[in-house]
């Protein structure tokens, strides 16, 4: 979008969004509140946005990868330095989404909940593919693509995730026994595990 004026305008409507979202029910939110919350017009909003759930995945889809991308991976060494990198990332990821856990749920199980995990999945998808050791080390053959595998191994992160959303995220669901979980999985079954995940 190369029209700041068009940018600040859409970015206005999906901090409106965002903070509706926190605060109540997303069949409570209406355009008028919304537009009105952001500082824009009705018409504004339809240049930016076709309906409520779009504006509703894009926000959490945003907010989402804003938090995933403060952790910029550096070059590694091995994959035993990316795990350690991995770890310390999905732990940053999960305590965000137990922070905002209400937010989250809404989304996901709002009107474009399919939608927003399937960004979610692309997205992880390419991270792992293009911006992690795994993404040269995940096995080549000819019956499984490494895109397939991850696209495989992604959405499941994405709906162990979701599920874990619901729960009371304690216990065998504290932030810090599903970040082992969650790392363990993405390494074990992308195929290029570390020495230290070897038995």
């Amino acid at each position: 979008m190369s029209d700041p004026r068009l940018a600040r305008t859409r970015a206005a409507i999906l901090d409106a969004a965002t903070d509706a979202m926190e605060a109540g029910p997303l069949d409570e939110i209406t355009i008028s509140a919304l537009v009105e919350r952001a500082g824009v017009s009705r018409p504004s909003f339809y240049q930016h946005f076709g309906d409520l759930p779009t504006v509703f995945r894009d926000a959490a889809f945003l907010r989402l990868q804003d938090r995933f991308e403060r952790n910029q991976p550096p070059v590694f060494e091995s994959v035993d330095a990316w795990a350690a990198f991995l770890r310390t990332t999905v732990d940053d990821l999960l305590t965000h989404l137990q922070e905002h856990a209400v937010f989250y749920h809404r989304a996901l199980h709002g009107p474009s909940g399919r939608e927003l995990s399937a960004l979610a999945v692309g997205y992880l998808s390419t991270r792992i593919l293009e911006h992690s050791p795994l993404g040269t080390r995940i096995p080549r053959d000819a019956a499984l693509r490494p895109e397939d595998r991850v696209a495989a191994i992604a959405a499941g992160t994405v709906w162990i995730i979701t599920d874990w959303l619901g729960s009371d995220l304690s216990g065998p669901d504290a932030v810090d026994a599903m970040t082992d979980r969650i790392a363990a999985l993405l390494i074990t079954l992308s195929g290029a595990e570390p020495e230290a995940l070897r038995p």
